[in-house]
């Protein structure tokens, strides 16, 4: 069996490799980007299951490479969920909501990693499934 791909996109370097680690321990196979740029060439270079995306990123925000995500890789709009802490997410509740994208909360467990992970790479199976 394939390991599942997740890209993860995170500036911060410990939370980067906290995520990764996590997700490595449950069977994925992890491509880490620090910034949006390297996160758009990192999908450019390899196809990906599903991607967690922090809302903050120095240069680009999460927001705009989220849109970016959707416009040039759009077999992925379901399969992204945004990391971000208590002030981010008051922040950006509405556009959060209007997209429906799941969140995972600073700080989070590490069994959350892997939830969130499987239940957007979950959705895509559905969805392959014509559910």
């Amino acid at each position: 069996m394939i390991p599942r791909r997740v890209l993860i996109v995170q500036h911060d370097e410990h939370l980067r490799d906290v995520l990764s680690r996590a997700l490595e321990r449950g069977g994925y196979s992890v491509i880490p980007a620090a910034t949006g740029e390297c996160a758009a060439d990192a999908l450019s270079a390899h196809q990906v299951d599903g991607v967690i995306l922090d809302l903050s990123l120095p240069n680009m925000s999460g927001q705009t490479l989220f849109h970016v995500i959707v416009s040039q890789w759009p077999e992925l709009r379901r399969r992204i969920a945004i990391t971000s802490d208590e002030e981010s997410r008051r922040k950006h509740e509405d556009w959060l909501a209007l997209y429906q994208l799941p969140v995972l909360a600073k700080p989070f467990r590490l069994a959350d990693v892997r939830d969130i992970a499987e239940s957007i790479i979950g959705k895509e199976r559905l969805e392959a499934n014509g559910a």
